[in-house]
């Protein structure tokens, strides 16, 4: 997080900076997003079950897609402005960041600000 948080220039062209932006920003969002389940009392419901936190939180530890199994028992809480900044973490940040140069494409596309600006965002939850 310190590369993400420090070491990254608005100017930066470099494919790796971009890739370091995207992980933290998962990192960063489903990090806040298991804090904010884990604090709350609410029911939560996915997939055909409905339990409390905790149920929900161990049914994610067995997905692949955590993020977005975490934005779906988000939005069960949070308020449209928080969940405004994770959507753009779903549309922004690639699910699977590997060495296929079709996953990068996204990324590669994107300036550098739009990533930053998302990292401040989802930093500031």
């Amino acid at each position: 997080m310190e590369i993400a948080n420090n070491n990254i220039l608005n100017d930066d062209i470099n494919l790796e900076n971009k890739i370091i932006l995207a992980i933290a920003i998962r990192l960063k969002a489903e990090e806040f997003m298991k804090n904010e389940i884990n604090e709350s009392l609410a029911v939560f419901t996915w997939k055909n079950n409905s339990g409390t936190q905790e149920d929900f939180l161990n049914f994610i530890d067995n997905k692949g897609n955590q993020t977005r199994e975490l934005f779906n028992g988000f939005i069960q809480i949070g308020n449209n402005e928080k969940i405004k900044i994770l959507e753009s973490v779903n549309i922004m940040t690639p699910e699977n960041i590997h060495l296929n140069s079709f996953m990068y494409e996204p990324l590669l596309d994107m300036d550098i600000i739009e990533l930053k600006n998302l990292y401040n965002d989802v930093e500031n939850l």
